[in-house]
């Protein structure tokens, strides 16, 4: 339990100073995502699970696992993204936390969300509707390539 909780906190560290870091540096966009849009066909809202990373001019299936959208019943949703500091397509595949992972208990989710990784990779999600929001669930985002089922 003990190496767990150390592991947790270790993790949010580091990401935070990567955090930190990076916003006092220009942000170098590597890549762009597109998605297929998204039907809200319940209140609750709707998983994000699958996009295409534009990367180098090379395409790639990308899987979510721990991201909603949420917003009105009966609405479409469009996202996009950004990402920042890819280096090396191999540093993409990662898990990924919001910069208010450790206590967001109090911060309502909005239509523009940025998540990070570890490897110091930045994705900057955006809705085309602010009055739908965006949502990373539990403790990070799961993001891998391939096709969600």
């Amino acid at each position: 339990m003990k190496i767990k909780l150390f592991s947790q906190i270790l993790f949010a560290l580091i990401v935070l100073s990567i955090h930190n870091v990076s916003h006092a540096a220009p942000q170098a966009l590597s890549a762009t995502m597109e998605f297929q849009p998204i039907d809200l066909i319940d209140d609750a809202g709707e998983e994000v699970k699958n996009a295409t990373l534009i990367f180098q001019n090379k395409s790639y299936s990308i899987q979510f696992d721990g991201l909603s959208v949420g917003g009105a019943k009966g609405v479409q949703v469009t996202l996009t993204a950004e990402v920042y500091d890819l280096n090396n397509i191999n540093a993409f595949a990662d898990k990924y936390v919001n910069e208010l992972s450790q206590d967001n208990s109090d911060v309502a989710s909005t239509d523009s969300l940025w998540i990070y990784s570890k490897q110091g990779v930045r994705i900057n999600l955006h809705t085309n509707n602010p009055e739908l929001s965006l949502a990373s669930g539990g403790e990070s985002v799961s993001v891998g390539f391939g096709k969600a089922p």
